[in-house]
């Protein structure tokens, strides 16, 4: 029997990263270009600002820890809530997190401080890194603009993240600055939001606790595509998960009604009953514990992500899929 190349494990990581790092770069365009043409209706509710903290800082940890730099997470107040679209302001304080790493170097410094009043808070991220130019300053946040790369930098992105941070803290009603005392001494990006309400105690975020997912949860997954189902099934496993299966929605509705699931993961184009249906059905059925839904699709438009959340999914993810970012949902989810 021939095995695998010992090198095998090792490309698959290197493909896979480049695929995720496209993936992004994709999603950032889309992002931008809905800002721009104001296609974007935020999904607004009254939320604590910790949650929306903690999600950002589980998105750019990654990113953080494989460049080695310290991070430093302040207290967020407990009693802090802002009236967000939390995935969406999660996503503007990650790109400045991302942004701050990318243009750190190793093995550098990168904090994000909170600062409240009694209307606003602002969440400022610093780092020492290669500061930035006081020509540049004024068009930081223009889409494309980005400052000289060192011949060291390789990570790099097409220097939209910040447009798309700055579009988003504004549809909040917020605003964004940017402050460096110039090239070689680092930088601050600080979004300022007016708050729903006023602070209460001060909880300490430790960023490392963030990668502990919950153990063993039961998670059903209803998806038509069986090499995709193999791959999910695989990661969710190694995370000690405990996996069912079901390849078309009325099947997969059954199974979501036999027995208490943690999550849902789900398809919504499914053969027999779309993922609409099923979770619409599931959401009507659970009376006391209320499983996790996450739906997947191929389609990335607002709409079809508005429909998916309308129906009483939690989150909606596009295909292709991230199993980080899948298994972020699943550890940040609330706790039942």
């Amino acid at each position: 029997i021939q095995t695998a190349h010992p090198l095998l494990p090792k490309v698959q990581e290197i493909i896979q990263r480049q695929v995720d790092r496209m993936v992004s770069l994709l999603d950032d365009l889309l992002d931008a270009s809905r800002i721009a043409s104001g296609q974007i209706a935020l999904q607004r509710r009254i939320v604590p600002l910790q949650d929306i903290v903690r999600q950002a800082v589980e998105m750019s940890r990654p990113r953080i820890e494989q460049r080695q730099q310290r991070f430093d997470v302040d207290a967020v107040p407990s009693g802090l809530l802002v009236d967000a679209d939390a995935e969406r302001l999660a996503q503007a304080l990650a790109n400045l997190l991302e942004n701050a790493s990318s243009f750190t170097h190793e093995k550098g410094h990168i904090a994000l401080r909170v600062h409240a009043t009694p209307n606003h808070v602002a969440l400022c991220v610093q780092d020492n890194g290669r500061g930035i130019e006081a020509r540049l300053l004024p068009h930081v946040f223009e889409l494309f603009v980005q400052g000289p790369r060192a011949l060291d930098r390789s990570e790099g992105g097409l220097g939209i993240g910040l447009s798309v941070a700055k579009g988003i803290a504004e549809m909040h009603g917020g605003r964004i600055a940017v402050a460096s005392e110039g090239a070689g001494r680092g930088a601050s990006f600080e979004i300022t939001l007016p708050l729903a309400a006023a602070r209460g105690d001060a909880v300490r975020i430790d960023p490392a606790e963030l990668e502990r997912a919950p153990d063993g949860c039961s998670i059903l997954i209803v998806e038509d595509n069986a090499d995709l189902v193999s791959t999910l099934v695989t990661i969710l496993e190694l995370e000690g998960h405990h996996v069912m299966t079901s390849v078309d929605g009325v099947t997969g509705l059954a199974l979501a009604k036999s027995r208490p699931f943690d999550v849902i993961i789900c398809d919504i184009g499914l053969p027999g009953l779309d993922g609409y249906g099923l979770i619409a059905q599931v959401r009507q059925h659970a009376s006391e514990r209320r499983p996790y839904a996450i739906a997947i699709s191929g389609y990335s438009q607002e709409e079809d992500r508005e429909r998916a959340l309308a129906a009483g999914f939690d989150h909606y993810v596009t295909k292709p899929l991230r199993g980080t970012n899948l298994l972020r949902l699943i550890a940040a989810r609330p706790a039942a």
